[in-house]
């Protein structure tokens, strides 16, 4: 199948590569849809992100939450999910939808 090392060598580092941005993609997509469920709760709840961030206890800031909201955060931690989701009176599975 490989005529030589060197072949061996760049199929392995191709499917690396493609296996990286296979889970690159998915963080990607996860933090997206976390942001846009985070908004669609907070503002369901008609909360700012000063004051989400604020009844959160100061956990995070308003800036933070608007990087996560974005997309811009890929791991936002599970801490800072559970306070929201605690916050918004929803279950932690409804933001991960």
């Amino acid at each position: 199948m490989f005529a030589s090392l060197l072949q061996l060598i760049c199929y392995y580092l191709y499917a690396d590569s493609v296996k990286l941005l296979l889970q690159h993609l998915c963080y990607n997509i996860f933090a997206v849809n976390l942001g846009k469920n985070i908004e669609k709760y907070r503002k369901q709840a008609d909360l700012s992100r000063e004051k989400l961030a604020f009844k959160c206890g100061g956990k995070f800031t308003s800036n933070h939450l608007l990087r996560v909201e974005r997309g811009i955060v890929k791991n936002p931690g599970i801490e800072m999910i559970k306070a929201i989701a605690g916050m918004l009176a929803i279950s932690v599975d409804q933001l991960l939808k």
